[in-house]
């Protein structure tokens, strides 16, 4: 999700928000390629559905995060996006490659199956393409989100049900990740009519076994009863989220929806949010001394860019809201003077004689 707030003119000025970095280097990598391409939860993106393309489920409402190397060191590349052949993207993303020729991970799409407006959930499946040009040279990547049982229309006839994971206070975010200490909330449709289910939190898998025992580690699986349409009501299954280890993906799970309520997991009777990837995320909050660097000066058209005319408005686009912002948060926007190194404590002094404030309706 985008936010644009336009500021006023200026020259060769660094614009911060709250966090920033830089990178550096030398050499120059040869050959053009994307380097690392992975989810929100660090991990790379795999096929697993056999067909050679690499996917990722709707359900787990994913980030993508790509890198790239092989371009000339300082050389402007531009990002697009694609769905099924269309722009995702108002405008390309306008990055440099850094001293190494090195596009460093930037994400290119957040909360696929997100509407960024309202926070409800939306159809995005179908096949991706990330393309990165620069110097005459350009360099791709193809993978797909694959359907979630909410696309279709079937699964609401057979009443086989659909879950999904909701987070904030109160609970009106779908999304794939939450703050460690924020509540929990799961709802969903088409299950059996006016009958209790069990709803269990469980540590992430890709691999479900018929038979495999349900362990919820929220303190205790939760006891449903589904209104006389088969629609699970909104639920709050965590009070405060936690992390279960320190590892890169010891914050990520699963949700059961144990339909027998036999503590078991069936293939033919219970649903899983996501059976193939992550349900969602427990994303730590900020490490004190991490910064955090992001392209964010911008033409009023929504290109990122470095260097504008004396007389030409600056624009922010905060692209996309960088986790862990939480919804309705107030953040400050400054421009400051160039620093090469900035340390924790640096005194922030607008050079315009004021900072400016934005609210993040959505993160």
């Amino acid at each position: 999700m985008k936010r644009h707030a336009t500021l006023r003119g200026l020259s060769a000025m660094l614009l911060l928000i709250a966090v920033v970095g830089c990178g550096g280097g030398g050499g120059q990598v040869s050959q053009l390629q994307v380097s690392q391409f992975r989810d929100a939860s660090g991990r790379s993106v795999r096929d697993t559905n056999g067909n050679g393309v690499p996917d990722l489920p709707l359900d787990a409402r994913p980030t993508v995060v790509p890198s790239f190397s092989g371009f000339a060191p300082g050389q402007a590349v531009e990002v697009q996006i694609f769905r099924n052949g269309v722009p995702q993207l108002p405008q390309p993303l306008l990055l440099t490659a850094d001293a190494n020729g090195n596009i460093p991970p930037v994400p290119v799409l957040w909360d696929i199956g997100v509407d960024p407006q309202t926070g409800q959930p939306v159809d995005a499946t179908g096949s991706y393409v990330v393309v990165a040009s620069g110097g005459g040279r350009q360099v791709t990547f193809t993978f797909e989100i694959l359907a979630g049982r909410s696309a279709s229309v079937g699964n609401r006839q057979a009443q086989t049900g659909f879950a999904f994971v909701l987070a904030g206070s109160p609970a009106v975010f779908t999304q794939g990740s939450v703050l460690t200490g924020s509540p929990v909330w799961v709802e969903g449709f088409g299950f059996p009519a006016n009958q209790q289910v069990k709803l269990f939190i469980v540590r992430d898998r890709d691999n479900w076994v018929n038979g495999s025992p349900l362990t919820d580690e929220s303190g205790g699986a939760e006891t449903v009863t589904t209104d006389a349409n088969g629609n699970l009501p909104r639920t709050q299954v965590w009070a405060s989220a936690q992390r279960w280890g320190t590892g890169q993906t010891e914050g990520d799970y699963d949700i059961v929806v144990d339909v027998n309520r036999n503590d078991l997991f069936d293939s033919d009777t219970d649903v899983v949010v996501s059976a193939i990837g992550t349900g969602f995320t427990v994303q730590e909050p900020p490490v004190s001394g991490q910064h955090l660097a992001v392209e964010l000066a911008a033409s009023q058209q929504g290109v990122f860019k470095d260097e504008f005319n004396l007389t030409e408005n600056v624009s922010v686009w905060l692209n996309p809201p960088w986790r862990p912002l939480t919804p309705y948060q107030v953040v400050r926007k400054y421009i400051v003077l160039h620093k090469s190194n900035w340390q924790n404590g640096d005194v922030l002094v607008d050079v315009t004689g004021r900072h400016e404030q934005d609210l993040m309706r959505f993160a």
